[in-house]
Parts: structure tokens; C-alpha cells; sequence
């Protein structure tokens, strides 16, 4: 149950002939808890008035009981809500009302924190152990912290109303076994209280079994103990148990645990055998190969078909025997020996049979340990037994399919038939017909344990006769898949993986690989992996993206159905890259009219995509992820010219590009200043400032109304020397680009000296070069000069500014 605390605090004004108590003094409540307020007045001789108040806006929602001087709120079941501020006051007779106040605070707080997450922490797995609080109350007054081996390791404390998590990032490791975590809670409360809650969990480190390790001797006589030991490493403890595969027989498995003993071996205790050992994370398994060595056994001499024979057929006698070590066999008629070889197994074939080679045949095997025989009798007959089996030959089917061997025998009125199938283990239905010498074995042919020859045989009093039909099974059920590593960057390698479940035969599947409609190579599945797989490497270019990669499977096997022979599956080839063709547009193209629109378009090639950036100067304006990013300034300005940037970036580097924005705007606010000013003295100079804003620059031409003498000058700086009166008059600024033009009409007057001759100078106009802020090193050029009867001198003058 979570516990909750509440702080009361207690005003209480002078006492003079009674007092009011409130208790209890601290009003820490813990929710679900039954608690008490109780108001109590000393003092009054008489029964005193009660009564209660709360001074924050909500209701008291407990019971109140008041019996004379004593006064109780009770909380049967203390709620969040019951945080309130409570005032008792009291009245003794005619005295004035006296009060006293008490501070409800709830608090909450559970008995132990809840840790999870370290019920099956796997060795080398990223695992999280999560600590929850839950039922806190109120949230911010809670700190978390987990403790591992005497240290500190805080994590971030996340909220969802009163519950509280903490997460503690962990791969286990061998050392984390039994290894103690402790997550710890405090609730710091009002009044300098301190409340701890802790849980502690020991960690308990899970592995697979590994380091499985068989011992023994891997060769022993027959007759003596064959003993293997077996031992694995693992949490859980591994199980072990054994199996042995005898020659190319399935696994069986044997009794026994970390040892297994044979009192007494004999030749059918030799195979492979194999200790697996195994947990709920898997198992792992070793093996041994023992061989139990002996005289020859088993030795056997056959005949197929089995006699007896008709004359000028042909017998097949097979001498077979099971020899560790091999030593040697000898097939003889009579006598006679016909065949001998080195090793378990020697055939002989009597094509034409005739009469006379009838008799006993022996088929004798020898080691260094004794000697083994058999025999049999070949009997040649004319008896006409005919056996027919279908279907015949090799039968290529699917593994799962169905089949039926029907086999007929005739030439005998009452022969006896029988199947012989590739193991003991294979089963069918059989259904042999009353009426006919008939007999149909049908087979599901669920597992290739079925796979190989199926005979039928046929017996007639001495003559037996038999036919075979061989059936290959076949799977190809699922289309293949196709797995990268590597990386997908231009100029590096990615590897491609194929795989084939569950696909039978291993050798009859050959993988192709095509990069469009050209052939990389084509491979056999590789050996070492229980899937069929096949891998190609290629190296990233650009020119593959988009194109197709496939890996094809295709089924090298007599009688498979062309639509089954094949299954592919195609990838589209990604090629990575840095961004590259990164470009910005101006449409329409610069130079563009002030207050006409125009949008700057910034564009990439980027695989994968990442960051395109629109800036102008150092200012990005826009940014996007993706390839592209556009932004329009619907009405440009004057000051929105200059250089603008289209930048590209993604994992793998940046690509920058760039663009001049051009905006122009027809000349206008053209001021005119006089310096020193307007009115001078005869034979003084004065300069003449134009200013305006415009783009391209203007051409600034400065005219003389009534005689139209008209001066030019592209910094709008004009000088005028030795003025004399008659250069008196209204002048007019005409600045003017190719987009239009802007005029200004000023007066000048010049006020004649009496010490000055009547022949005066006429003023001199010489406009000043300006570049930049600095004038031009040249020689001033005399541009004009207005009607000169005398040679007047040039001065230079410079204006702080020209037009924009």
C-alpha cells in the first residue's frame, strides 16, 4: 500500500482567558490512512461555540464530531484532495472568537521500489533493468539512484503522473554473475524528514553450452569396453546426451550421460558418435569416430536377380562383408576363384548364363584377425516367369508428393510378390489383387530416407525374379533470398548473400548471378552452412544504380518439371554518394526589376538524402531535408542583391554551388547638397553633391536652365571655380540609369565684390572621379568649361557619398 505524509502547521493567536489547541501539530497523512484533526479549548468555564473553517477554496471532506470542548475532523480514508488548510474557532461566553490553524499535507510513497528486467540477462545481449516507483506522491519530491559495487550510477528519472522509472543500461558479462544492483528511492519531505525505500536484485549471467569436449579411445577390440566421457560449460546447467551414427544411418540416440560405457563391444557399437550438450539457449555438440575392430562378419554372397534363373539371362553374384580393419575377399565357384579385391566387396557378373554354371558359389573375407564364408546355390532354370514394375526407370518427384509402384507378373499361374524399399524404416500401403497376379505399393514420400530403388519381387515355385524402379526426391519449395553487408557507398564493396531453405538435393542446385541481363558467375551451394548459399561481391559504381541484381537458383535434375527448375529474386541496386550537381537558379534569371519577384531554386544529387541549405551571404534563409529547397522573395529589394549559396550535405560529405542575384531599380530620393553652400561670394568655388538610389549606376548630368549647358559626371560630384554673378540661376540634377530617370531643380547665387574687375572668370565645371571612397589618383579631366574668356583654375572637392 502506498503511504502518503502530511505537514500541519499550527498558528494560534495570544491566549488570555482560553486557549484553542489544535493537534496533531505536524500534518503529514499518508492516503488510505485514518487520521484526526483534533481542536480542543482549555480555559472556558462554560461549553464554548466550535466551529470549523478552510481557508483554501474546497470543502472539508471528512466527518466532523464536536462534544463539548472538543472538536474532531476525521479522514476515514485519506485522499490527495484532503490537502487543505483548516481553521478551529472557538468562542467562550461574551469573549471574542479565538482560532487555531493546522496545515493538511498528503503524501504518498510505496514500501519498495520494483526492479525488472534481470529475470534472463544473456551473456554479450544489451539489456535494460528498469526500476519502478509507482503510487508517489507528490512526484517532484522524489530522487532515484541505483548502486552497483559500492558505486553511484545515476540514470534519468522519467514521469508519467505518480510513477517513477528509472533505467540502468547493462551487457552482461561473465563478471556480472552474482553481482548485486540496487535501486534506491528517497521521498524528501517538509521539516527536513527523509524517507528511503531500496530493492535489491543479484544478477544471474545466461550462456549457451560451449567448450564440448568428447574423450576416449577412438579404436577398440571387439569384446572389450569402449568408455567416452563427455563434459560442456553452460548456465543453465547443459544436459548431455549421446548419439551415434553407424556407417550412412540416421542418428540414434543412446543412454547415458557425462560418461557412456560399453561392457562389452561389439562390430555394431562402431560409428560416430556424438555428445550434444544443450540449455534453453541453445545446444552445442563434439564427436568422435570409433571403430570396433575384429575378424570379418556379416560376410554374404547375393545373386540379382535371385536364382533360379532362365537360361541366357544374366546374374549379378555380390560378395559383400563387414571387415575393421578391411582386408580382402574372394569369390569362388567351387574351387574356382573367380574375383578377388582388397576391401569389403566383390561382384561378378555372368552375362548369357548357361546350365553348367550352376552350383555353389562361396564368398570368402579375410583380415589379420580370421576368416569369414558364405554361399549360395546358383540354380539355372527355363521356367518363363515375366515380372513388369511401373512406372520404370528413375522417378523424379517432390518430396511431400504421393506415389504408386504397381508391379505384374506373368509366365507364373500363382507367383508370390514382394517390395523391397531403400531401408527398413521406409513403409507403404501394399493392396495385392485375388484375381490377378498384381500387387501396388503406394508411398508418401515425405522424407529422402525414401529416396532410392524400390524392388519388386517375384517368386515361383524355384524361380525368383525381381524388377527395380529408383525414385530421386526433390525440394525446392521457397524462392530464394537475398542478403547485403559491406557498404553501399560508391567505390566500395558490398558482399551479396543468397539463400536457399530448405531445398534438397545440395548437389543437383547451381546459383546464377546477374547484374541485369549480365552473368556474374555461377556457383554450387557452399558446403559449410545446413542453407544452401552463394555470395558475389561487387564494387559500387553509379552506373549500377537502379539496375537489377539477381540471384537465380535453378534445379540440375533429371525429370523435375521445367516450371520448378528455376526460382530468382532481383534487388535494385543502391548506390551511396556525397551530394554532387548541386546547383541554384534564378527564375526569372537576373538582373531583376526592384519589387518584382523571383524565386531562387537550390537543387542536389544526394543518395542517401540529407541537408540542402539556402544562404545568402552567412545567413541561411531556408533549410530542408531532402534534395531540394526553393524560397521566393515576392517583391525584392535593393539590399537583397549579392552573392547566394546552395549548400549540400549528407553522411558522407558537402557540395556547394553559388549564384549572383542582380536587382535594379530606376533612379529615385535624389538629394542635391551645395557645399559650402548655395550663396557665395563672386570668384569663390563651390561643390555639388548628387545622391540616389538606383541600380545599375546612373549617369549624373548637371545643366544651367535658360543656356542648356548641360555637364556629366557617374559619381553625381560636380565643381564649380571662380564663380562670378553670371553664374547666377536655377540648375537641374538629371540622374539617369537605363531604367528610367529623376531630376532636382536648386538655385545658386553668387554676390559680386566690388574689388573684383567687370571682366570676371566664368565658372569652370569639372566633375570629380570618385572610386570607392577615395578620389582618383589621375589628373582631374576638365569636362567642360562654361563660356571661359579667361583660364580659371581647377579644384578638387569630394562628397562623402554617391548614388546607390
Amino acid at each position: 500500500m502506498a503511504s502518503a505524509l502530511f505537514w500541519i502547521v499550527l498558528f494560534s493567536p495570544t491566549v488570555l482567558s482560553f486557549v484553542v489547541i489544535v493537534s496533531p501539530r505536524k500534518g503529514f497523512f499518508r492516503v488510505g490512512d485514518q487520521e484526526r484533526v483534533v481542536c480542543n479549548v482549555t480555559g472556558c468555564a462554560q461549553t464554548p461555540d466550535i466551529t470549523w473553517g478552510a481557508l483554501e477554496d474546497k470543502p472539508i471532506a471528512a466527518s466532523i464530531e464536536t462534544l463539548g470542548s472538543e472538536s474532531v475532523i476525521t479522514y476515514k480514508n485519506v485522499k490527495r484532495n484532503d490537502e487543505n488548510r483548516l481553521v478551529c474557532k472557538a468562542k467562550c461566553g461574551g469573549e471574542q472568537w479565538k482560532q487555531g490553524e493546522i496545515t493538511v499535507k498528503v503524501y504518498e510513497f510505496p514500501e519498495v521500489p520494483v526492479i525488472t528486467g534481470h529475470e534472463r540477462l544473456v551473456l554479450g545481449e544489451p539489456a535494460t533493468l528498469t526500476c519502478n516507483v509507482s503510487g508517489v506522491y507528490p512526484g517532484q519530491e522524489t530522487e532515484m539512484e541505483w548502486l552497483t559495487d559500492g558505486k553511484t550510477a545515476s540514470d534519468p528519472v522519467e514521469g508519467t503522473g505518480n510513477t517513477l522509472v528509472s533505467s540502468f543500461p547493462l551487457t552482461p558479462t561473465h563478471a556480472d554473475e552474482g553481482r548485486n544492483i540496487t535501486c534506491r528511492a528517497w521521498h524528501r519531505m517538509w521539516g527536513g524528514e527523509k524517507s528511503v525505500i531500496q530493492t535489491s536484485v543479484t544478477l544471474s549471467v545466461l550462456y549457451g553450452p560451449g567448450e564440448v569436449q568428447v574423450s576416449g579411445a577412438a579404436e577398440v577390440q571387439v569384446g572389450d569396453t569402449l568408455s567416452l566421457r563427455c563434459s560442456a560449460e553452460g548456465r543453465p546447467r547443459p544436459q548431455l546426451r549421446w548419439r551415434i551414427q553407424r556407417l550412412s544411418s540416421q542418428w540414434a540416440e543412446l543412454e547415458g550421460g557425462q560418461e557412456l560405457v560399453v561392457a562389452t563391444a561389439t562390430h555394431a557399437h562402431a560409428g560416430q558418435y556424438q555428445c550434444v550438450a544443450s540449455n534453453t539457449l541453445g545446444e552445442s555438440h563434439a564427436c568422435l569416430n570409433v571403430s570396433v575392430q575384429g575378424p570379418p562378419r556379416n560376410t554374404s554372397l547375393t545373386l540379382s536377380p535371385p536364382h533360379p534363373i532362365r537360361e541366357g539371362e544374366s546374374v549379378t553374384l555380390s560378395c559383400r562383408t563387414l571387415s575393421v580393419p578391411v582386408g580382402k575377399v574372394r569369390l569362388l565357384h567351387g574351387e574356382k576363384e573367380l574375383r578377388s579385391a582388397v576391401g569389403s566387396e566383390v561382384d561378378i557378373t555372368l552375362d548369357d548364363i548357361k546350365l553348367d554354371q550352376a552350383g555353389r558359389y562361396h564368398c570368402e573375407a579375410l583380415n589379420r584377425y580370421g576368416t569369414h564364408t558364405n554361399s549360395t546355390q546358383l540354380t539355372v532354370t527355363a521356367h518363363p516367369l515375366q515380372l513388369e514394375l511401373l512406372p520404370v526407370g528413375v522417378v523424379t518427384t517432390e518430396i511431400g508428393s504421393a506415389l504408386s509402384l504397381v508391379c505384374e507378373a506373368s509366365g507364373c499361374p500363382h507367383p508370390q510378390l514382394s517390395w523391397a524399399t531403400p531401408s527398413s524404416g521406409v513403409e507403404g500401403a501394399t493392396r495385392d489383387s485375388a484375381n490377378s497376379p498384381r500387387s501396388e505399393l503406394s508411398l508418401r514420400l515425405d522424407s529422402i530416407a525414401q529416396e532410392g530403388n524400390y524392388t519388386c519381387l517375384a517368386r515361383c515355385g524355384s524361380v525368383t525374379t525381381s524388377r527395380h524402379t529408383q525414385v530421386a526426391l526433390f525440394s525446392f519449395p521457397t524462392a530464394p533470398l537475398v542478403e547485403r553487408s559491406g557498404s553501399l557507398l560508391e567505390g566500395e564493396q558490398s558482399t551479396f548473400r543468397c539463400v536457399l531453405r530448405d531445398a534438397y538435393p545440395r548437389e543437383a542446385f547451381l546459383f546464377r548471378w546477374l547484374l541485369g541481363d549480365l552473368e556474374l558467375t555461377t556457383q554450387t551451394p557452399a558446403e559449410t552452412t545446413p542453407a544452401f548459399e552463394s555470395s558475389v561481391s561487387v564494387t559500387m559504381e553509379q552506373s549500377l544504380r537502379g539496375r537489377p541484381l539477381t540471384c537465380e537458383a535453378e534445379l540440375l535434375m533429371g525429370g523435375v518439371p521445367d516450371v520448378r527448375r528455376r526460382s530468382s529474386i532481383a534487388i535494385i541496386m543502391d548506390v551511396h554518394h556525397p551530394p554532387r550537381n548541386t546547383s541554384l537558379t534564378l527564375s526569372p534569371p537576373h538582373p531583376i526589376r526592384e519589387g518584382e519577384s523571383v524565386t531562387l531554386s537550390c537543387r542536389t544529387l544526394s543518395v542517401p538524402v540529407g541537408t540542402v541549405r539556402l544562404l545568402h551571404g552567412e545567413k541561411e534563409l531556408r533549410s530542408a531535408v531532402g534534395s531540394e529547397v526553393d524560397i521566393t522573395l515576392p517583391a525584392a529589394q535593393l539590399d537583397q542583391a549579392g552573392h547566394y549559396h546552395c549548400e549540400a550535405s549528407n553522411q558522407y560529405g558537402t557540395h556547394t554551388n553559388s549564384t549572383q542575384l542582380t536587382v535594379t531599380a530606376p533612379p529615385r530620393n535624389t538629394t542635391v547638397e551645395v557645399f559650402p553652400s548655395q550663396r557665395v561670394m563672386e570668384g569663390e568655388n563651390i561643390t555639388i553633391c548628387c545622391h540616389s538610389v538606383s541600380f545599375p549606376p546612373p549617369l549624373v548630368t548637371l545643366t544651367k536652365l535658360g543656356n542648356a549647358t548641360e555637364f556629366s559626371s557617374h559619381n553625381g560630384t560636380f565643381v564649380l571655380t571662380n564663380l562670378t554673378p553670371s553664374d547666377t540661376g536655377d540648375y537641374q540634377v538629371n540622374v539617369t540609369n537605363d531604367l528610367g530617370f529623376h531630376t532636382q531643380v536648386f538655385t545658386i547665387s553668387v554676390m559680386e565684390r566690388s574689388s573684383v574687375p567687370s571682366d570676371g572668370w566664368e565658372a569652370l565645371l569639372i566633375p570629380a572621379v570618385v572610386i570607392g571612397s577615395t578620389l582618383a589618383s589621375a589628373a582631374l579631366l576638365l569636362d567642360f568649361v562654361l563660356r571661359s574668356r579667361k583660364k580659371g583654375s581647377y579644384k578638387l572637392a569630394k562628397c562623402n557619398s554617391s548614388s546607390a
